[in-house]
């Protein structure tokens, strides 16, 4: 029995390093289907391309590769963003939340996982079992 090997591929790359055009990245992106959320479809579909290009968010394709055959089976879309703290916290809380007393200030930079899901689509879903990880 053959494993597959998996590949992720940034939507950035397909646009800037790739030069796909819209109308080529949308013919990959309409192989996805997610009828469990369809928000992540939503976005996948309508909203993904111009996210990327303004700089909102990153969205990476996981494919799964086996015996030369290639198959969409997830996506997840990563963004940065910013927590602002109360001015009241604790020096107890801020152990417990962080694991440090350091004084870091108020605003803190975080990474945002904006979409995470399995492609259904053709049940490439099964290509992605529950052991591996889409990152």
């Amino acid at each position: 029995m053959n494993k597959s090997v998996y590949k992720t591929v940034c939507l950035n790359d397909l646009i800037y390093k790739l030069k796909l055009s819209n109308d080529d990245i949308q013919k990959i992106l309409a192989e996805f289907s997610c009828p469990l959320n369809k928000d992540v479809e939503y976005f996948l579909k309508l909203k993904a391309i111009d996210f990327e290009k303004v700089n909102l968010a990153r969205t990476y394709l996981v494919y799964a590769i086996n015996n030369n055959d290639s198959k969409l089976c997830g996506v997840y879309s990563l963004a940065s963003g910013h927590l602002v703290l109360d001015s009241k916290i604790s020096r107890a809380q801020k152990k417990k939340f962080f694991g440090t007393t350091y004084s870091f200030g108020r605003h803190i930079n975080t990474h945002l996982i904006g979409q995470l899901s399995k492609n259904y689509h053709n049940n490439y879903n099964q290509s992605l079992n529950s052991t591996k990880k889409l990152m």
